[in-house]
């Protein structure tokens, strides 16, 4: 007896392959292919893990950075002022920040502050990154392992995790940036013949550029990059000059209006000088150049693997150190992924029958040109900063992806490479990311608590805002609601002359005295130290010179948090 259909299971399958038919069909119908299907369906899955990841892991040890903005925020929210949300380097990020906080009170909690919504936000956009750089990498790669592989090795590295869950802007700029490099990729991929196609792509990198840039100026670093990669690839020249324009015109228009806006409606500068002056503010201080070269390539080296890993990297007395088992362990692991990197970048690219090297593919040539150029400026702009080496990072890791995609040819040398970027995150989560969440290692957090039972809010807090109590300037504000006067700014708006200085300093709290608040003083303004010596280093200021302008006041020990003391002064009495 023959069987039938259905008893062999042959019959009820052609109406499941029908539908599995008909849904294929009806994607297709929408433009979408079921990889593409697929991809995106990962992608968003990606982007939520690491999101949910992130706010599970927000830190508690601030940067200076995350709380200044946080503090302009509240300072526009209590005085109106909307120029307490616009910074010249990161134009928009304070003003999103914002709109994050009312949709935070609004919707979820209403005793959110500030720095909590900034928080999430740059969670989102952390996760955001994540997700648009597995599918730059997919794009160049053409394969869900290796993109995958990459937006772990990144979402993990400690200084892309850290920063996401801290408020830093650095990170939600560069998280919109892999948006740029896809679609400089489907510029250069799309057939000249199909019309527009390839200057809209063009025209969308532009614009996505000119959003990072609103994000943080640094990035206007990536333009000349960005113009070559849309000019390079081979097309007539009419259509090389069109994707060019369109990039160049959209990048313009997206960073230009925004801008003009802000300096006219709200800063209210009239002349050129004075929107040139508040533009450039920050490039015209001589604090954050630097041309040691030598000094500075060790303090690259020193960023970058502290971005990578969480862990100092030191030298002293010319003996390096890599610093505990945590640092030791990745320092191996990195090595692995690195040396597999570059193995297969080269068993990709030289052909078995002759020694001759190709070229880079497009997404490695402009990933190269990216990490060079930004490498380069910020050897010479406040170089050894983990922040600034964000980008550096991305690039850095994705050509390690271009060359896993020929190294990692076989499902163990693949589940390898997994299981080595898992053990970094979770060495980066154990030794540098948990530890930063409990607040009682957080020293700035605990000096803005030790203020807080004697602060004054018509008051100030007089420090250096240098050394190891820097962070003091906006803790003490933010967390003690106290204003602090540093040293440092006073002779910087003095342009290092100390009578000026001084004198401004003696008006400042004279004021405050006689409106009936208090004037406290922190020890390390007094003390050797760091503060002192970054006070004479800069502008020369001796710490007999500091000691002179306080000797017209009494002082009176109130607290004390650590080593640091904390003194009330009072004017001393004239004697007759």
């Amino acid at each position: 007896m023959i069987p039938s259909q259905s008893a062999t299971g042959i019959a009820p399958t052609a109406p499941l392959r029908a539908k599995g038919i008909r849904s294929r069909r009806s994607w297709e119908s929408l433009g979408v292919s079921a990889r593409a299907a697929v991809v995106a369906g990962s992608v968003l899955l990606l982007i939520g893990v690491t999101f949910s990841l992130y706010l599970a892991t927000l830190t508690h040890f601030h940067s200076f950075d995350s709380v200044a903005y946080a503090l302009n925020i509240r300072r526009f929210e209590e005085t109106g002022r909307a120029g307490w949300l616009f910074h010249p380097h990161h134009l928009l990020f304070n003003c999103l920040g914002w709109i994050s906080h009312e949709t935070l009170v609004c919707l979820v909690d209403s005793e959110a502050t500030t720095l909590t919504a900034l928080q999430v936000f740059t969670c989102g956009f952390g996760a955001l990154g994540v997700g648009l750089f597995a599918v730059w990498i997919h794009e160049e790669t053409r394969s869900r392992y290796v993109s995958a592989l990459a937006a772990a090795a990144l979402g993990g590295s400690w200084g892309w995790w850290f920063a996401s869950t801290d408020g830093r802007a650095n990170v939600a700029a560069t998280a919109l940036l892999p948006l740029v490099l896809w679609a400089l990729s489907r510029a250069a991929r799309a057939s000249p013949s199909s019309g527009s196609l390839p200057k809209r792509y063009a025209g969308l990198a532009g614009l996505a550029l000119g959003a990072v840039c609103l994000l943080h100026e640094s990035h206007v670093l990536f333009l000349p990059v960005a113009l070559g990669a849309a000019f390079l690839p081979a097309a007539p020249l009419k259509a090389r000059l069109r994707r060019a324009i369109a990039l160049l015109a959209a990048f313009t228009a997206t960073v230009a209006i925004p801008y003009v806006l802000v300096l006219i409606l709200v800063k209210r500068l009239g002349t050129l000088s004075e929107m040139q002056a508040w533009l450039l503010s920050y490039a015209r201080q001589d604090t954050w150049w630097s041309f040691a070269l030598e000094e500075n390539l060790f303090k690259d080296a020193r960023a970058e693997w502290k971005f990578l890993t969480g862990q100092d990297l030191s030298a002293p007395g010319g003996s390096l150190i890599w610093g505990g088992p945590a640092s030791s362990v990745s320092l191996l692991l990195w090595t692995v992924l690195t040396a597999t990197g570059i193995y297969g970048w080269f068993r990709g690219r030289i052909p078995r029958s002759g020694p001759t090297i190709q070229p880079p593919s497009f997404g490695g040539a402009v990933a190269l040109s990216g990490l060079i150029l930004y490498a380069a400026f910020f050897t010479i702009w406040d170089p050894g900063y983990y922040v600034f080496w964000c980008v550096q990072s991305l690039f850095f890791i994705a050509l390690l992806a271009f060359g896993w995609q020929s190294a990692a040819r076989t499902k163990s040398v693949r589940a390898a490479l997994f299981l080595i970027v898992l053990t970094l995150g979770v060495i980066n989560y154990s030794a540098a990311i948990q530890p930063r969440q409990e607040t009682t290692r957080n020293p700035h957090l605990g000096l803005a608590q030790a203020v807080r039972p004697i602060a004054d809010r018509g008051g100030i807090l007089l420090a250096t805002g240098t050394g190891k109590a820097a962070e003091a300037e906006v803790y003490v504000p933010y967390f003690a609601r106290m204003q602090v006067l540093v040293l440092h700014q006073a002779f910087a708006e003095a342009n290092g002359d100390p009578d000026q200085a001084f004198a401004s300093l003696q008006q400042t709290v004279g004021k405050v005295l006689g409106r009936g608040n208090c004037v406290f003083l922190l020890s390390e303004v007094v003390t050797p130290g760091e503060g002192q010596r970054a006070l004479a280093r800069r502008y020369g200021v001796s710490p007999g010179q500091i000691e002179a302008f306080l000797s017209r006041y009494q002082r009176h020990r109130v607290g004390a948090y650590q080593d640091l003391i904390l003194y009330r002064l009072s004017p001393r009495r004239q004697q007759h």
